[in-house]
Protein backbone atom coordinates (compact mmCIF):
# COMPACT_ATOMS: atom_id res chain seq x y z
CA UNK A 1 0.00 0.00 0.00
CA UNK A 2 1.27 3.31 -0.81
CA UNK A 3 -0.23 6.94 -0.09
CA UNK A 4 0.66 10.46 -1.04
CA UNK A 5 -0.12 13.28 0.58
CA UNK A 6 -0.03 16.14 -2.03
CA UNK A 7 -0.86 19.90 -1.44
CA UNK A 8 -1.40 21.83 -5.10
CA UNK A 9 0.44 19.74 -6.65
CA UNK A 10 3.53 19.54 -4.93
CA UNK A 11 4.28 16.01 -2.84
CA UNK A 12 4.83 16.54 0.48
CA UNK A 13 4.88 13.36 1.69
CA UNK A 14 4.94 9.47 0.39
CA UNK A 15 4.22 6.18 2.76
CA UNK A 16 4.80 2.52 1.60
CA UNK A 17 2.96 0.34 3.98
CA UNK A 18 2.77 -2.69 5.07
CA UNK A 19 -1.26 -3.77 4.62
CA UNK A 20 -1.58 -0.41 5.44
CA UNK A 21 -0.55 -0.65 9.04
CA UNK A 22 3.52 -0.84 9.12
CA UNK A 23 5.32 2.09 8.01
CA UNK A 24 7.95 0.55 5.37
CA UNK A 25 9.46 3.77 3.76
CA UNK A 26 8.52 7.00 4.76
CA UNK A 27 9.89 9.90 1.81
CA UNK A 28 9.26 13.02 3.61
CA UNK A 29 9.93 16.41 1.46
CA UNK A 30 12.63 14.85 0.13
CA UNK A 31 13.77 12.70 3.07
CA UNK A 32 13.62 9.26 2.81
CA UNK A 33 13.33 6.59 5.80
CA UNK A 34 13.52 2.87 5.67
CA UNK A 35 11.73 0.93 8.29
CA UNK A 36 13.23 -2.57 7.72
CA UNK A 37 10.88 -5.62 9.08
CA UNK A 38 13.28 -7.88 11.87
CA UNK A 39 9.81 -9.79 13.08
CA UNK A 40 7.44 -11.20 10.44
CA UNK A 41 4.77 -8.67 9.66
CA UNK A 42 2.99 -11.30 8.24
CA UNK A 43 1.99 -13.15 11.37
CA UNK A 44 0.05 -9.87 12.53
CA UNK A 45 -2.46 -10.53 9.68
CA UNK A 46 -5.34 -11.45 9.85
CA UNK A 47 -6.30 -8.48 12.71
CA UNK A 48 -8.92 -9.61 15.21
CA UNK A 49 -10.41 -7.71 17.99
CA UNK A 50 -8.45 -8.48 20.54
CA UNK A 51 -5.74 -9.61 18.99
CA UNK A 52 -1.84 -7.92 20.45
CA UNK A 53 0.88 -7.61 17.82
CA UNK A 54 4.82 -7.02 18.80
CA UNK A 55 6.63 -5.58 15.28
CA UNK A 56 10.46 -4.45 15.18
CA UNK A 57 11.69 -2.34 12.75
CA UNK A 58 14.89 -1.39 11.98
CA UNK A 59 15.64 2.12 11.01
CA UNK A 60 17.81 3.28 8.06
CA UNK A 61 18.02 6.93 6.97
CA UNK A 62 20.48 8.07 4.59
CA UNK A 63 23.70 5.84 5.41
CA UNK A 64 22.16 5.76 9.29
CA UNK A 65 21.09 2.51 10.31
CA UNK A 66 20.75 -0.04 13.70
CA UNK A 67 18.04 1.85 15.78
CA UNK A 68 15.56 -0.50 16.19
CA UNK A 69 12.05 0.52 16.82
CA UNK A 70 9.41 -1.51 18.45
CA UNK A 71 5.64 -1.27 18.42
CA UNK A 72 2.90 -2.49 20.14
CA UNK A 73 -0.60 -2.96 18.91
CA UNK A 74 -3.41 -4.19 20.57
CA UNK A 75 -6.79 -4.59 18.47
CA UNK A 76 -9.16 -3.37 21.12
CA UNK A 77 -12.13 -5.77 21.48
CA UNK A 78 -15.51 -3.73 19.84
CA UNK A 79 -15.17 -2.95 15.98
CA UNK A 80 -16.72 0.23 14.91
CA UNK A 81 -17.97 2.26 11.94
CA UNK A 82 -16.50 5.53 11.04
CA UNK A 83 -17.76 7.77 8.44
CA UNK A 84 -15.84 9.22 5.83
CA UNK A 85 -17.29 11.96 3.38
CA UNK A 86 -20.70 10.34 2.93
CA UNK A 87 -19.09 6.46 2.59
CA UNK A 88 -19.21 4.47 5.95
CA UNK A 89 -16.56 2.04 6.86
CA UNK A 90 -16.46 -1.15 9.32
CA UNK A 91 -12.81 -0.20 11.63
CA UNK A 92 -10.78 -1.49 14.22
CA UNK A 93 -9.48 0.74 16.43
CA UNK A 94 -6.12 -0.62 16.99
CA UNK A 95 -4.39 1.06 20.21
CA UNK A 96 -0.28 2.02 19.28
CA UNK A 97 2.40 2.57 21.38
CA UNK A 98 6.04 1.88 21.08
CA UNK A 99 8.65 0.32 23.44
CA UNK A 100 10.91 2.70 25.31
CA UNK A 101 14.37 2.35 26.52
CA UNK A 102 13.18 0.51 29.12
CA UNK A 103 11.58 -1.71 27.42
CA UNK A 104 7.85 -0.10 28.46
CA UNK A 105 5.16 0.56 25.89
CA UNK A 106 4.49 4.32 26.21
CA UNK A 107 1.23 4.94 24.06
CA UNK A 108 1.43 7.02 21.46
CA UNK A 109 -2.38 6.84 19.66
CA UNK A 110 -4.84 5.01 18.65
CA UNK A 111 -5.52 3.92 14.27
CA UNK A 112 -9.34 3.62 13.30
CA UNK A 113 -8.01 0.61 10.37
CA UNK A 114 -9.96 -0.08 7.84
CA UNK A 115 -9.34 -3.75 6.68
CA UNK A 116 -11.69 -3.60 3.86
CA UNK A 117 -9.21 -1.15 2.37
CA UNK A 118 -6.19 -1.96 4.05
CA UNK A 119 -5.78 1.99 5.37
CA UNK A 120 -5.78 3.78 8.29
CA UNK A 121 -8.76 6.17 8.33
CA UNK A 122 -8.05 8.26 10.95
CA UNK A 123 -6.36 8.49 14.18
CA UNK A 124 -7.13 9.24 17.87
CA UNK A 125 -5.20 11.64 20.02
CA UNK A 126 -5.24 12.02 23.59
CA UNK A 127 -4.14 15.24 25.31
CA UNK A 128 -2.56 15.51 28.58
CA UNK A 129 -6.04 16.87 30.61
CA UNK A 130 -7.36 13.42 28.58
CA UNK A 131 -9.88 14.77 26.16
CA UNK A 132 -9.31 12.91 22.55
CA UNK A 133 -8.79 14.43 19.01
CA UNK A 134 -9.73 12.43 16.24
CA UNK A 135 -7.78 13.23 12.67
CA UNK A 136 -9.50 11.70 9.72
CA UNK A 137 -9.62 11.85 5.99
CA UNK A 138 -11.91 14.17 4.48
CA UNK A 139 -11.58 12.13 1.33
CA UNK A 140 -10.50 9.23 -0.28
CA UNK A 141 -8.79 9.24 -3.86
CA UNK A 142 -8.28 6.10 -5.06
CA UNK A 143 -4.45 6.54 -8.22
CA UNK A 144 -5.67 5.55 -11.82
CA UNK A 145 -2.70 2.90 -12.40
Amino acid sequence: MRTVYRVDDRTLLEVTLFQGLFELERVDRGKRTIYRPVSDLAKSHPLMPGKKITAIFEEIEGERKGNLRTFVLEVRKEPDTLAVGACKYKVLRIDRSRLDDKSKPVFMYTDYYAPDLKLVLGKEYRERDGRTELIKFDKIYQSPR
